[in-house]
């Protein structure tokens, strides 16, 4: 990997981890304005289907762009994996593993998104219908309950939280046998992951608390290594002494012989 080609590819990858923190809190707010989400995911459907029938633009809107910031993962870790990638084999493979899961994720995470842009409002303009009967009402209080249980968890649990842990677990050891990263970001990296283990549904706790720590969390590393990423001095870019260009095994080759 030459040295202006992991230089340039290192700035996309500040770009993008800075970007996709932006994206998610331009979503989250039209969400939290419109049908204040989160806290509104609790409610019962026959609370939530209205509000979401009312604000129906604001939500798709919020949801797509919140899905935006999700599928950004993909091209964030593949990015870190072409800048951090090296002749070591353990760290390579490291890499590897956590972009191949990251994409996993993220298929997870679109899952559980959809239902908020094209399942739901279905529920929800059945549940505004004048003269609805009891009986109906029940039913779409069901299947609004049974689509939650199952896209919401394979999305939430697995996307979010499982696999968002593992991912950056891995991309955090594999960090910790690069030292050109600094110790902090590292570090952070690691209690980010720990702290998305689905600890709450685990123990079936409350997730509100945890999640929001999750959330602060992770985002404060994102544009802090983002930004550094971005303006870190080329100057000072330096690979590690396992991550050789060409152009020095060649040179380290020839003086040998």
């Amino acid at each position: 990997m030459k040295k202006s080609n992991s230089l340039s590819m290192l700035q996309i990858a500040g770009i993008l981890l800075f970007v996709r923190e932006i994206v998610f809190y331009i979503g989250f707010y039209l969400l939290g304005t419109s049908i204040n989400w989160p806290a509104s995911l609790s409610l019962p459907a026959n609370e939530i289907l209205p509000l979401i029938y009312k604000e129906q633009s604001f939500v798709f809107a919020g949801y797509y762009i919140y899905l935006l910031s999700q599928v950004l993962f993909v091209p964030i870790v593949f990015s870190l994996y072409m800048v951090y990638r090296s002749e070591n084999y353990i760290t390579n493979l490291l890499l590897r593993i956590g972009t191949g899961l990251a994409i996993i994720s993220v298929c997870f995470k679109v899952l559980g998104i959809f239902r908020w842009l094209y399942t739901m409002p279905i529920l929800a303009e059945l549940a505004v219908s004048p003269n609805i009967e009891i009986e109906t009402m029940q039913l779409i209080d069901f299947n609004y309950q049974l689509i939650n249980a199952y896209a919401g968890k394979i999305g939430e649990h697995l996307g979010v939280q499982l696999f968002g842990s593992i991912v950056w677990g891995i991309f955090a050891f594999a960090f910790l046998r690069i030292k050109i990263i600094p110790r902090l970001f590292v570090y952070w990296l690691m209690i980010s992951a720990l702290l998305f283990i689905p600890l709450g549904d685990f123990f079936q706790l409350d997730n509100g608390v945890y999640l929001t720590i999750n959330g602060i969390t992770y985002s404060l590393w994102a544009i802090i290594f983002g930004s550094y990423l971005v303006f870190k001095n080329s100057n000072k870019f330096q690979q590690t002494e396992y991550e050789k260009t060409d152009n020095e095994i060649a040179i380290k080759v020839l003086s040998r012989n």
